[in-house]
Order: C-alpha cells, then structure tokens, then sequence
C-alpha cells in the first residue's frame, strides 16, 4: 500500500528541516496516529488537510503537538478571465512598478497564513517564503498573471492568477491590499479581475 504522506524536498530545504505533508485527507484517527508516529522519529513540520473538522481531534493534536493554523476556503465565479482590464489602475505587473512594493504587499498576504501564525516558524522564513512566492510568480512559475492595482504610482494591491486549461477556472495565489484611504478601493481591486 502506497504510504499517505510524501517528504517535501523543496519546503525541506527551504526550511532547513524535514517537511511532510500528509496526502489522504480522510485517515483513521488509529492511522493518523501511526502516520505521525512514525513521522515524528525524523520529520519536524507535518502538513495535513483533515476532511474532518480537526476539534473533534483535540487530543491527537496535542500528543502530536499539532496546532490548527488555517482553514481553507474556496470561491469560485463562474465565465473566462479576459485581458480587458475594468479601469484605468489595473496593470500587469513589468520592470516598471517597484517591486519592493510588491514584495511588501506578497509578505502582507501572508499575515493570517499558517506561515505566520504557526509559532514554530521563525518570522523571517515567514517573510521569505512570502517574498519568494511573489518573486516566482513574477517569473511566470507560480502564476500565469500578476495584476497591480497602482494609484498615483503606487501599488495599492495585487492579485497573483494561475489559469486552469480551460481558462473558466482560476486560482488565487495571493492577493493582498494596502490599507485603503479612499472607500471603494478595496471593492475596484476585486472587480478589475
């Protein structure tokens, strides 16, 4: 039998431990408790999607010393994305905007993400994971678009697109926004994709 969990070499290595993530989402509390068992002996960070609501395994997390860091959620709008642009902010991301902006807005969009509210992983690998997520993105590995919001030559959001297939489908890598002074900006982001 195939075993439920994989080594991530690239979280690994970036982390400087062993990273596993756990495939099946509907194991046994008995087979989650021999997954982690084993996993323990060498593996410093676990990864894994419950199909189940984990307070239900308040124990287990606890002679794990797991901790419930997110939650996941998915929206979904239906029609193609099209390169027609709403407004007059809204650009692909080039060499032009300041990517130091950019970068600062990537690290914001982490702020509630299990990077940085798990205690276990210090800020500064937080802010790199952040940083590099954006910077592959940029690069066309990560997403297929990068879309800025810029008002006064400045980058007031940003939304990283990857296209399924068929181009009727999107996934949201990151999205991230400045605190807003004027109402509606926030609202003009959303809508310009």
């Amino acid at each position: 039998m195939k075993q439920p969990y994989e080594i991530l070499r690239w979280d690994t290595d970036f982390f400087g431990y062993p990273v596993a993530k756990i495939h099946r989402n509907n194991l046994s509390d008995q087979e989650l408790i021999e997954c982690l068992a084993f996993l323990k002996q060498d593996v410093r960070l676990v990864y894994y999607a419950s199909a189940n609501k984990i307070q239900d395994n308040t124990l287990l997390l606890k002679e794990f010393n797991g901790l419930l860091v997110d939650r996941k959620t998915t929206f979904y709008k239906e029609g193609c994305l099209s390169n027609a642009y709403s407004d007059k902010y809204t650009f692909e991301y080039n060499d032009n905007f300041n990517l130091h902006e950019l970068l600062q807005l990537g690290i914001a969009s982490g702020i509630y993400s299990r990077y940085k509210i798990d205690p276990n992983i210090e800020e500064i690998k937080y802010e790199a994971l952040y940083k590099e997520w954006m910077i592959n993105s940029i690069e066309g590995i990560l997403a297929d678009k990068v879309l800025v919001y810029v008002d006064d030559n400045t980058i007031l959001g940003v939304i990283t697109l990857d296209l399924k297939s068929n181009h009727n489908l999107v996934n949201i890598g990151i999205i991230s926004v400045r605190e807003c002074q004027r109402q509606g900006d926030w609202e003009n982001i959303i809508k310009s994709r």
